[in-house]
């Protein structure tokens, strides 16, 4: 019984480095295909952050089109108001020009009624003492 055991141990420590060694060079072998694997991910990852940086700098020239666009349209629109808040206020002193004018001749038309009435009584007057 003693050389079976013996044999028996004999056998284990002869076969235990292999199968480790075995097993180091598997574990390897997946160390290297995870690298590999994970090296593949970040190249895929890094393209695609690419793709969507190009895609957001497309979208942000666009918009930048569009705001200066608008901004035109805006100015543009702020300056047509601007003139016909102008042409408006020219108007409105044209108008209260007028007016002023229209109650000048007005007045002047009540002075010039005043004294033509003034005219007829006198000739009237006169008329009276001509006749007599």
């Amino acid at each position: 019984m003693k050389y079976p055991l013996i044999c028996t141990a004999l056998l284990v420590l002869w076969s235990a480095p292999g199968c480790q060694n075995q097993e180091l060079i598997q574990c390897r072998q997946e160390k290297q295909t995870l690298q590999t694997q994970l090296q593949e991910s970040e190249q895929k990852l890094n393209e695609s952050i690419n793709m969507f940086k190009q895609m957001f700098d497309m979208i942000e020239k666009e918009n930048a089109g569009v705001r200066e666009e608008m901004q035109r349209k805006v100015h543009q629109a702020e300056i047509k108001t601007q003139a016909q808040e102008n042409k408006q206020a020219q108007l409105e002193a044209t108008i209260k020009s007028l007016q002023m004018q229209l109650e000048e001749k007005n007045q002047a038309l009540l002075t010039a009624q005043k004294e033509i009435k003034k005219l007829q009584e006198r000739i009237k007057e006169l008329e009276k003492i001509i006749k007599k």
